[in-house]
């Protein structure tokens, strides 16, 4: 899959490009949440991973542009807060609370692309 992920942290950027790596995932990165817009606006995603507290523009601020600009990409959306809901417009989309741990992280990814799959399989049957 070609994933971009948006946090804040450099350590925790490098943490999931590995885990995505392992996948074989295709992965874009940025701690630049400003820069984050740009990029997601220049560029064709299977997946957006983004931090919910970032400076300047937010996880939340994220995951309102891709709803508004590209409402089928799904999105993850990381943070501590446990009493964080989000309403996506994308049913594929997920809020993971921190710690994240290697298997519950790569279980998610994994699930969305095979609904993906499934998804396209589904549009090409009908053709």
């Amino acid at each position: 899959m070609n994933i971009f992920v948006v946090d804040d942290e450099p350590d925790i950027l490098r943490l999931y490009s590995i885990y995505l790596n392992m996948r074989g995932d295709n992965v874009t990165l940025t701690s630049n949440s400003v820069e984050a817009l740009e990029i997601i606006k220049k560029n064709d995603f299977d997946l957006v991973i983004t931090d919910k507290r970032m400076p300047e523009v937010t996880g939340l601020e994220i995951i309102d542009f891709v709803e508004n600009n590209k409402s089928t990409i799904p999105i993850l959306l990381i943070t501590g807060d446990h009493d964080v809901e989000h309403d996506f417009i994308n049913n594929q989309s997920k809020v993971i609370i921190k710690p994240i741990f290697r298997e519950n992280f790569i279980f998610e990814v994994d699930k969305i692309e095979s609904n993906l799959e499934k998804i396209n399989e589904s549009i090409f049957s009908q053709s």
